[in-house]
């Protein structure tokens, strides 16, 4: 009898643990259920505060240096450059107000994987015919397995990846005066991406960074005509 006693004490402590287990994955899954639910919430208010600020900041610069904001942004092309893939979406554009079809400045958003990836471009639409070519701070991600033309200046080289279709006409528009303007973007963190192909040269800073559109458009149009100069003299 103390045998059956013991026996049956033992299924009962089973049964006990069992229904402890399945509480505690019940339990479990509530939880996780919970932080996956609040995860999402608060990503998609951190998401609305992000738009909101941005929407604000192109606000004031438009008021500040005179810029135009275009709430359907369209006409730049997708999939030209290197540093705007085709599969980007465009957002918060501001036009010069006095050359809105050849100054804009504008967001790009695109997907990588499960990241997405944010960049800020000044654009100016030249006149001009450039070759493609594009200068990239040395050390920084994008550029690791670029095959550099070397121009034959250490220093520059050393600070500068420099790509282009035609290794020719990148040495004869990277003139001593514009290696030496490059030269002036002493931080790499900092520094714009260069890019010129066709009519268009873009300037392009990793991340939202709004606040820094009318110094891209400078940039851009600075490299242009910088690139302008090398041309004539090839």
């Amino acid at each position: 009898m103390n045998a059956h006693l013991i026996t049956g004490g033992q299924r009962a402590a089973d049964g006990v643990a069992v229904l402890a287990d399945r509480r505690d994955s019940s339990v479990s899954l509530t939880v996780t259920l919970v932080l996956v639910a609040a995860a999402m919430v608060f990503g998609v208010v951190v998401d609305r505060a992000r738009k909101a600020r941005n929407a604000r900041t192109t606000a004031a610069l438009a008021i500040s240096h005179g810029l135009l904001p275009d709430n359907a942004p369209m006409g730049f092309p997708t999939g030209t450059f290197e540093r705007i893939p085709a599969r980007s979406r465009l957002s918060n554009m501001l036009r010069d107000g006095a050359r809105p079809q050849e100054r804009y400045g504008f967001l790009i958003h695109y997907r990588q994987g499960k990241s997405t990836i944010s960049r800020t471009v000044g654009a100016f639409r030249s006149t001009a015919h450039h070759g493609h070519i594009t200068l990239l701070r040395q050390g920084l991600l994008g550029g690791l397995n670029w095959k550099d033309i070397d121009i034959g200046d250490e220093e520059f080289d050393k600070r500068w990846v420099v790509k282009g279709d035609d290794p020719a006409y990148v040495h004869a528009v990277l003139t001593p005066t514009l290696r030496a303007w490059l030269m002036t973007f002493e931080d790499k963190l900092s520094a714009p991406t260069l890019e010129a192909r066709d009519g268009d040269v873009i300037a392009v800073a990793e991340g939202q960074q709004i606040e820094r559109i009318p110094e891209l458009l400078e940039v851009a149009e600075t490299f242009d005509r910088y690139l302008r100069a090398g041309t004539r003299q090839h």
